[in-house]
């Protein structure tokens, strides 16, 4: 339990990775490398876990995607998808979708 907002944010910054290409290592693969039997191939991606500063506080944001789409569809979460060959890694795979998916530009984010 966080005691206010700056509590939340100097516990991330304490914790989390500095730059996130960093957490190639870390993830399903890694801590549970019998996953790779159940699935034929693997696509690296990301997701953009936004904590937006608000006036009755810090709040995040979801995106649902639209019911129609083949994969996925209607299903809710963090912004983001697969790595494309023109990503810089993933941090920029997952702006370029947040950008995509709910119109977040990537100068509004700011990792910690």
């Amino acid at each position: 339990m966080f005691l206010h907002d700056a509590d939340f944010i100097e516990r991330a910054q304490r914790y989390l990775h500095a730059t996130p290409d960093n957490l190639r290592d870390k993830g399903d693969l890694v801590y549970n490398p019998d996953v790779r039997a159940f699935y034929s191939q693997w696509r690296e991606a990301a997701v953009l876990f936004c904590v937006i500063e608000r006036e009755g506080g810090l709040t995040t944001l979801l995106n649902m995607r639209p019911l129609h789409l083949k994969n996925h569809g209607g299903q809710i979460g963090f912004p983001g998808g697969k790595v494309e060959k023109t990503d810089e890694g993933p941090f920029a795979t997952a702006t370029r979708e947040a950008l995509e998916e709910v119109g977040l530009p990537p100068e509004n984010v700011m990792p910690i």
